[in-house]
């Protein structure tokens, strides 16, 4: 069952256009705007993991799993997940030391990247257990199969953390002539 704590949304692409007119009264509207709505989802997540009783919860995000610890009950089993490997800021560092001390498990993507984050709470947070769940293909297998269709499809989250940038930098050095393919992003 899907539940939404709340039906504001964010107003991102009024931010944008007023930024882009550069009108202070708008900039500063939409500014006030943003700063309510974030506000209000993290008030309305705060409640609604304060409402959890008797359940396993997973986050998948570093700020909601702070949240989970901090106000999560005791029965309830908390699991963090980062399903990515991160260049550890100093901030996120501190979330694993000290804000994730009610984190009863802590899911991670690969061996070493368990590892690293073990040490990281080492001294500091002896609660959270840490656990590799890889993804679930180790190697894509080599098909030989019949090229019907010259045209390669991506599809994911249009961000940064995506790595689209460096497959458009590769794109760009395919030899067109003797790989006439077609490449297709597909995201929102």
């Amino acid at each position: 069952k899907v539940s939404y704590l709340t039906s504001v949304k964010p107003n991102r692409e009024e931010l944008q256009e007023a930024l882009n007119k550069k009108n202070p009264i708008s900039i500063f509207k939409e500014i006030f705007k943003a700063i309510k709505v974030l506000h209000l989802k993290k008030k309305t997540m705060i409640n609604a993991i304060k409402e959890i009783d008797n359940a396993t919860v997973i986050s998948t995000r570093n700020e909601t799993s702070t949240l989970l610890s901090k106000y999560g009950k005791n029965s309830v089993y908390k699991i963090a997940q980062l399903h990515h490997d991160h260049k550890f800021d100093s901030n996120l560092i501190k979330d694993f030391r000290e804000n994730y001390t009610n984190i009863d498990l802590m899911l991670l993507l690969t061996e070493e990247l368990t590892e690293e984050v073990k040490n990281m709470m080492q001294g500091y947070n002896s609660r959270t257990e840490c656990l590799t769940v890889p993804n679930f293909i180790d190697e894509v297998p080599a098909i030989k199969a019949p090229i019907k269709d010259m045209t390669l499809v991506t599809a994911g989250r249009l961000h940064s953390d995506k790595g689209y940038h460096r497959l458009l930098d590769i794109w760009k050095l395919v030899d067109r002539k003797t790989y006439p393919y077609q490449l297709i992003i597909l995201g929102d």
